[in-house]
C-alpha cells in the first residue's frame, strides 16, 4: 500500500492506466528526494500535503510515460509537465514544511575582530 498518495485521489482524465504501481513508485521518488535533502521520511508526520502533492505529480508522471505511444505522444508532454511539477514542489521542501523541528544555531563562542 502506497503511503503518499492513494490511486483514488490521483485525478486526470487523459490517464486511465493509474494504478497503485505507480503509487509506489512515487513513494519511491520521495523518499530517494527526502533523503537527498537531508530529511529522514521517517521522522515525517504524515499525511503531508507537500508530500502528496509531489506524489501525485509523480505517479502521474510514470502513468502517463508508460502510456505513451512513441515519442510524438501527447503523454510524453503530460509526462514532462507532471515531471516538472514534481520537481518544483521537490526543491520548495522545507524542514518546517515537513513539521520537522528547526535545527536551533548555538553560539560557541566569541571573538573580536579589529586591528590592535
Amino acid at each position: 500500500m502506497a503511503i503518499y498518495s492513494t490511486v483514488t485521489t490521483l485525478v486526470d482524465p487523459a490517464l486511465s492506466n493509474l494504478s497503485e504501481g505507480h503509487c509506489l513508485g512515487a513513494d519511491v521518488f520521495v523518499d530517494l528526494q527526502l533523503r537527498a535533502r537531508g530529511f529522514d521520511p521517517a521522522l515525517v508526520i504524515l499525511p503531508n500535503a507537500a508530500l502528496t502533492a509531489i506524489a501525485e505529480a509523480w505517479a502521474k508522471r510514470l502513468a502517463a510515460t508508460e502510456g505513451a505511444l512513441g515519442e510524438d505522444s501527447p503523454l510524453i508532454a503530460k509526462a514532462r509537465e507532471h515531471e516538472k511539477t514534481a520537481l518544483t514542489l521537490v526543491n520548495l521542501l522545507t524542514r518546517e514544511g515537513l513539521g520537522l523541528s528547526v535545527v536551533g544555531v548555538a553560539s560557541f563562542g566569541t571573538v573580536t575582530l579589529g586591528r590592535g
